[in-house]
């Protein structure tokens, strides 16, 4: 499966699952509950072997970093908030039973 497929198919389940479309997903809003669907884009495409310069340029990202902040702020949010652990999950289970995640 190509990268760009890759890409918006997790883009799609991000969407269904956290109900934000993708727009404002790949937007820079910063209200919560996008930045929470960013999170979660951004760590299952890494999880789905994406590289993280191909992840930045496809979220629309100024720098690398942003891709190791995001994800870091997935590791964090994923401990302490029910309510994203579940979107995360959600999200989690359909990536993985579409294939998407490398080793699965």
């Amino acid at each position: 499966m190509k990268k760009s497929e890759i890409f918006c198919r997790v883009l799609d389940v991000v969407s269904e699952c956290t109900e934000i479309s993708k727009e404002k997903i790949l937007s820079n809003s910063r209200i919560a509950e996008v930045v929470d669907a960013r999170c979660i884009t951004v760590y299952w495409l890494r999880q789905s072997g994406l590289p993280v310069r191909m992840i930045m340029q496809l979220c629309g990202f100024k720098t690398k970093g942003a891709v190791y902040y995001h994800s870091c702020l997935y590791n964090e949010r994923i401990k302490i908030d029910k309510y994203f652990r579940n979107q995360a999950l959600c999200v989690g289970q359909k990536v993985v039973s579409n294939g998407l995640v490398i080793g699965e």
